[in-house]
């Protein structure tokens, strides 16, 4: 491989990830941590940490549509995340407890085979309150 073929690519490979973190950086995508204890270093500079507003499948999906040209697998929009970006989870987002009990309780219903996906928006926008609750009702209660 030629010297100018590796440094086309690596060249390639730059822009690509700053696309992908400035994709990631918008306000749409991510929300930045309040806290004074809440940052990563990086390099000698701290950068404040930041959380996905949802799971990394669907903005990789959000970035394939709005970047026509790039085709990205699941794997390299991934490790292309900088360090201080942090997966989507309910614990650490301010939601109420009621949606935080939905969220950890999804994972059982879904393996009674109730429900086919643990993702709570998704379930949300699939299934309407009435099916959900005759679902949650046909669970056989322990004593």
């Amino acid at each position: 491989m030629s010297c100018q073929k590796k440094t086309c690519l690596m060249a390639i490979r730059e822009n690509l990830q700053k696309s992908i973190i400035e994709f990631l950086e918008c306000k749409d995508n991510s929300r930045m941590m309040t806290g004074k204890t809440d940052t990563k270093k990086r390099g000698t500079k701290k950068v404040q940490k930041r959380i996905l507003r949802n799971y990394l499948y669907n903005p990789r999906l959000k970035y394939l549509a709005e970047t026509l040209r790039a085709r990205v697998s699941q794997l390299t929009f991934y490790r292309m995340q900088p360090a201080y970006m942090q997966l989507a989870c309910f614990a650490s987002c301010d939601t109420c407890v009621k949606h935080h009990n939905m969220a950890l309780f999804l994972p059982s219903i879904k393996n009674r085979k109730l429900i086919s996906n643990v993702n709570p928006n998704a379930l949300i926008k699939k299934e309407n309150n009435q099916e959900v609750v005759d679902n949650l009702r046909a669970i056989p209660h322990r004593k």
